[in-house]
Protein backbone atom coordinates (compact mmCIF):
# COMPACT_ATOMS: atom_id res chain seq x y z
CA UNK A 1 0.00 0.00 0.00
CA UNK A 2 1.61 2.95 -0.78
CA UNK A 3 1.46 6.15 1.15
CA UNK A 4 -0.38 9.40 0.53
CA UNK A 5 1.01 12.61 1.15
CA UNK A 6 -1.31 15.64 0.60
CA UNK A 7 0.20 18.75 -0.43
CA UNK A 8 -0.84 22.58 -0.22
CA UNK A 9 -2.23 24.05 -3.90
CA UNK A 10 0.84 26.68 -3.34
CA UNK A 11 3.42 23.46 -3.06
CA UNK A 12 1.67 21.68 -5.75
CA UNK A 13 2.07 24.75 -7.94
CA UNK A 14 5.59 25.25 -6.71
CA UNK A 15 6.51 21.79 -6.95
CA UNK A 16 4.72 21.66 -11.19
CA UNK A 17 6.37 25.00 -12.18
CA UNK A 18 9.14 24.64 -14.75
CA UNK A 19 11.82 25.99 -12.29
CA UNK A 20 15.67 24.80 -12.38
CA UNK A 21 16.95 22.66 -9.79
CA UNK A 22 18.30 24.33 -6.56
CA UNK A 23 21.63 24.50 -6.78
CA UNK A 24 22.51 22.40 -3.49
CA UNK A 25 23.06 18.83 -2.80
CA UNK A 26 20.89 16.84 -0.93
CA UNK A 27 23.14 17.43 2.58
CA UNK A 28 22.78 21.18 2.09
CA UNK A 29 19.10 21.02 0.79
CA UNK A 30 17.87 18.98 3.76
CA UNK A 31 20.27 21.42 6.52
CA UNK A 32 18.40 24.36 5.07
CA UNK A 33 15.36 22.99 5.04
CA UNK A 34 15.95 22.06 8.75
CA UNK A 35 17.34 25.31 9.33
CA UNK A 36 13.67 26.40 7.72
CA UNK A 37 11.51 24.32 10.04
CA UNK A 38 13.27 25.89 13.30
CA UNK A 39 12.78 29.46 12.56
CA UNK A 40 9.42 28.39 11.42
CA UNK A 41 8.25 27.01 14.95
CA UNK A 42 10.74 29.31 17.09
CA UNK A 43 8.84 32.57 14.86
CA UNK A 44 5.41 31.34 14.91
CA UNK A 45 5.72 31.54 11.57
CA UNK A 46 6.34 35.05 11.02
CA UNK A 47 10.17 33.90 10.07
CA UNK A 48 8.46 32.81 6.39
CA UNK A 49 10.10 35.08 3.77
CA UNK A 50 10.06 34.96 -0.06
CA UNK A 51 12.29 37.05 -2.38
CA UNK A 52 11.91 38.97 -5.48
CA UNK A 53 13.72 37.51 -7.92
CA UNK A 54 13.71 33.88 -6.33
CA UNK A 55 16.62 32.81 -4.66
CA UNK A 56 17.07 29.29 -5.31
CA UNK A 57 19.08 28.68 -2.01
CA UNK A 58 17.27 30.66 0.46
CA UNK A 59 13.16 30.78 0.11
CA UNK A 60 11.61 28.25 2.06
CA UNK A 61 8.63 27.63 -0.88
CA UNK A 62 11.46 26.59 -3.59
CA UNK A 63 13.99 24.39 -0.96
CA UNK A 64 10.49 22.46 0.69
CA UNK A 65 9.35 21.96 -2.63
CA UNK A 66 12.83 20.92 -4.02
CA UNK A 67 13.03 18.78 -1.40
CA UNK A 68 9.06 16.87 -2.48
CA UNK A 69 10.30 16.57 -5.68
CA UNK A 70 13.65 14.85 -4.59
CA UNK A 71 11.64 12.47 -2.16
CA UNK A 72 9.44 11.56 -4.99
CA UNK A 73 12.25 11.51 -7.73
CA UNK A 74 13.59 9.08 -5.37
CA UNK A 75 10.82 6.65 -4.25
CA UNK A 76 10.44 5.99 -7.98
CA UNK A 77 13.64 4.69 -7.76
CA UNK A 78 13.27 2.45 -4.53
CA UNK A 79 10.19 -0.19 -4.64
CA UNK A 80 8.07 1.01 -1.06
CA UNK A 81 6.88 -1.40 0.89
Amino acid sequence: MEDKVQVSNSAQIAQNCLLPEVPLSDTELVAKCSEWISKLCESGGKAWSLRVPIDFKHDPDVLFSELIKRFEASRKRVRWH
